[in-house]
């Protein structure tokens, strides 16, 4: 996916279980920060479980391309 830069964007993850299911985010391998735990970030994990980024960044000393994917974890599994 192409996203021109400052523009908002969202990366859909859905997952349902009992317990509901804790969703994490990774991108290239580590945990994506996000608000509000890291307040400086410009990216949410929505009530969904998708990652709402406010603005898609991109110069030298930060950028959003990578590879994304998410997890889902309860006391059962993760998927």
């Amino acid at each position: 996916m192409t996203v021109p830069k400052n523009e908002p964007l969202t990366l859909n993850c859905k997952a349902d279980g009992i317990p509901e299911p804790e969703i994490k985010w990774f991108k290239n391998g580590l945990e994506v920060p996000t608000a509000p735990s890291n307040p400086e970030s410009h990216r949410v994990i929505l009530p969904t479980g998708s990652l709402f980024f406010l603005r898609v960044i991109q110069n030298k000393k930060e950028h959003d391309g990578g590879t994304y994917w998410c997890e889902a974890t309860n006391e059962v599994g993760t998927a």
